[in-house]
């Protein structure tokens, strides 16, 4: 599973407006307690849920191995408290005085010190930083704060997979964008960028978000087979190394391809052609599967004597990947 700041970001955008029921009562927290009971020391339904809140968040969208990692958590933690969640991060080098997207933000009481609010930093510009809080006025909102706001405790950093993120651009949302214009620059859908960042809804998306964009190394006529399959891996949001395996195989599966698609599936379809010397002078990798490009699909599975329909399934992008087996 590849590892974004992006997905916990939004799935905490996707949560702003949910209200607990009585008595610190969360579905967040129940969450936790129903499929991870070891996650915690205990139960944590009815307690503050403010750290509830952005473990929650991992759990949902990384899995507990990961979580764990991320969080720099141990197993069995007392967990669920702010004071112990910035320690793990500072036991690990990872808490910082700057923020990033995807950090989990701490507040204190400059007077005590106690530490005594969190939540997950969805922006950062010059001067602020946007961020989405469980148990605010006993609900999840959004917050916006000066940078040198003197109630900030400090950033935990959690460790993201950043080497998997070298094939991926990225766009920060400023005001008055929406994702399909966002998606019309980068030639690909607004459905599509929803799916693989993790959006519910694409008509929400907000200042200082980070919008993951799949990118496509230069030169395809010098990849070889380990860059075409890691090239599909990025674009269909699938974690791997380059080789072909159980989980790349069933996401091309649900990506067949035919005239008049449009996406960054298709601009992956074309960079593994033209990675194959099958050249597209014409359009290039517009994002459009259109007659020039079929034409190129139907010689490219000609010659790999596959049915030559124009048709993209996973045979032909096995064969373009050089997996064949």
């Amino acid at each position: 599973m590849a590892c974004f700041a992006s997905k916990v970001v939004n799935w905490a955008l996707g949560e702003v407006g949910y209200k607990e029921t009585p008595d610190n009562v969360t579905k967040y927290a129940e969450y936790i307690d129903t499929n991870y009971p070891n996650f915690y020391n205990g139960k944590k339904n009815g307690y503050d849920w403010c750290d509830v809140f952005v473990d929650c968040g991992f759990l949902q969208c990384y899995g507990y191995e990961n979580a764990l990692r991320l969080l720099c958590q141990p197993e069995h933690s007392t967990g669920a408290g702010v004071g112990f969640s910035a320690d793990f991060y500072k036991a690990k080098g990872q808490f910082h005085d700057s923020p990033k997207v995807g950090d989990q933000i701490f507040f204190y009481n400059p007077a005590t010190g106690s530490r005594t609010h969190t939540g997950l930093v969805v922006g950062v510009d010059s001067g602020h930083v946007y961020t989405v809080e469980g148990n605010t006025s006993n609900a999840v909102k959004k917050q916006t704060y000066s940078l040198g706001a003197s109630n900030i405790y400090g950033y935990g950093r959690p460790a993201y997979d950043a080497e998997e993120e070298s094939d991926i651009e990225t766009y920060t949302v400023k005001a008055g964008d929406t994702l399909n214009d966002i998606a019309a620059r980068y030639g690909t859908t607004a459905d599509y960028l929803a799916e693989y960042n993790g959006i519910e809804d694409k008509n929400k998306i907000y200042v200082g978000q980070v919008i993951l964009i799949p990118a496509f190394p230069e030169n395809p006529e010098e990849a070889d087979n380990t860059d075409k399959v890691l090239a599909l891996q990025t674009a269909l949001n699938v974690s791997g190394s380059g080789e072909w395996d159980e989980e790349t195989e069933n996401a091309v599966a649900r990506n067949e391809i035919q005239q008049g698609d449009k996406g960054i599936d298709v601009r992956l379809l074309q960079w593994l052609l033209e990675a194959n010397g099958y050249t597209l002078p014409g359009y290039g990798d517009d994002g459009i599967a259109g007659t020039e490009t079929i034409k190129a699909v139907k010689a490219f599975q000609a010659d790999a004597g596959l049915k030559a329909d124009g048709i993209v399934g996973i045979n032909t992008w096995k064969a373009l990947c050089g997996a064949e087996e």
